[in-house]
């Protein structure tokens, strides 16, 4: 018998030079916290393999940054990213959805 294979999460980067942008995270109602410690495990891996000195993301969710705070992410203002991530479309429009906020993890 032919089992397959369930993705229960997706997380993307987009690169900017040193600096990655994490994208699109998406998951089943099935993901437990330990899919998603996995996944990010693996992101980490690839942004470090990549040669990336920190990773950002964006929300509007206020109680996600219980999780993303165990991961090691702090929140960072605005006035402080990067230059160059405002040149990603996802940025600019994440600065013009209410309660937005930026977090960054020093890798």
């Amino acid at each position: 018998m032919i089992r397959g294979i369930f993705i229960k999460a997706t997380l993307g980067i987009e690169p900017y030079g040193k600096v990655g942008l994490l994208r699109s995270l998406v998951m089943t109602s099935t993901a437990t916290e330990k899919d998603l410690f996995i996944l990010f495990e693996q992101i980490l891996m690839l942004a470090r393999d990549r040669g990336m000195e920190a990773l950002y993301l964006a929300s509007n969710k206020r109680n996600s940054l219980a999780f993303f705070s165990l991961l090691g992410f702090k929140e960072e203002e605005t006035a402080h990213l990067p230059e160059v991530l405002f040149m990603s479309e996802h940025v600019k429009h994440i600065l013009t959805v209410d309660n937005s906020f930026f977090l960054k993890l020093s890798m």
